[in-house]
């Protein structure tokens, strides 16, 4: 019976799920517009090391739906663009190049607004007609090195905003 029980300690002391100079990253974009017009959405993208993966790696998950990359006049910005409901979404468990910390991921955005807070950031609508579009924005970083050591940042951002560059109010949290 010793032994299982060793073994089993063993087997589950097989170190953190991150280094320090890793996050998990979850990045979601959406939209629902009208089934019958083409909308454009342009979100913030990560200004940070996750930007490479999430352009070699994003793809809209409804038929017809496209990402596309985007200069605003606010700066660079990732976009979807179909009809109706498309969305985009990106996870990785461990992303190695964050630089080395124990505390939150050092992850940032485009498209802030200047003289905002760290929730202040603009988003792109483009469509025809006057209407609100329904949009959803997350990107989430997490460092969990082990006992002591990790944090996160995130932001988020559900609702109907107008055509053109709106700025919005996301719901930002930084733990350490």
């Amino acid at each position: 019976m010793r032994r299982l029980v060793a073994i089993v300690l063993l087997s589950c002391s097989s170190g953190p799920p991150q280094t320090k100079t890793q996050a998990a990253i979850t990045y979601h974009i959406k939209f629902t517009g009208e089934p019958t017009q083409t909308t454009t959405a342009i979100f913030p993208m990560p200004t940070d090391v996750t930007n490479d993966t999430l352009m070699s790696s994003l793809q809209a998950s409804e038929d017809g739906g496209q990402v596309k990359w985007f200069m605003t006049m606010y700066g660079n910005g990732i976009g979807i663009v179909g009809m109706g409901t498309v969305s985009a979404d990106l996870k990785v468990a461990a992303l190695e190049g964050f630089p080395s910390g124990e505390g939150a991921p050092d992850a940032s955005l485009s498209l802030h607004v200047s003289d905002g807070g760290p929730e202040a950031y603009y988003i792109d609508v483009q469509r025809p007609g006057l209407g609100l579009t329904n949009v959803e924005f997350e990107y989430t970083a997490t460092r969990d090195c082990g006992p002591g050591c990790g944090g996160k940042r995130s932001w988020t951002f559900s609702g109907e905003t107008s055509p053109g560059e709106e700025p919005v109010s996301m719901t930002y949290v930084e733990e350490n």
